[in-house]
């Protein structure tokens, strides 16, 4: 319980700071957390990078049994995770209000390679 309270505190300051950049955090952290399934069983035979190990870290919710007295997130999150595990779903598209991956951006699957940067920028003052 102890670490699905210390996880529910980060995932409410993390739907904050996603809240006040303009996006709907709950439903970002709800995409994360499905999207972090697939990561999880990729790093179940191998070693991550620091970053995929972080990750995999802050967003595997514990799967122990929950109480009826755990708060609601609690309870949310979990069947978010449970859905992801027993349904090979499109977490883009069930979680759609949020229009970007939080796992991409912290793997950099959002960086462009830095030629490609660099002849935007050139572009863009020409």
């Amino acid at each position: 319980m102890v670490q699905r309270r210390s996880r529910r505190g980060l995932y409410q300051k993390l739907e904050l700071l996603i809240d006040n950049m303009g996006y709907p955090g709950k439903a970002c952290i709800s995409r994360t957390l499905c999207e972090s399934v697939e990561l999880i069983k990729s790093l179940r035979y191998r070693k991550g990078n620091m970053i995929e190990e972080l990750m995999k870290t802050i967003f595997r919710f514990p799967s122990y049994q929950l109480t009826n007295e755990e708060p609601d997130d609690h309870h949310f999150y979990a069947r978010v995770q449970r859905r992801a595990k027993r349904s090979n779903i499109d977490c883009a598209l069930e979680y759609s209000e949020c229009d970007f991956s939080l796992l991409d951006l912290a793997l950099g699957g959002y960086l462009m390679a830095l030629s490609e940067l660099e002849m935007q920028t050139k572009a863009a003052f020409m």
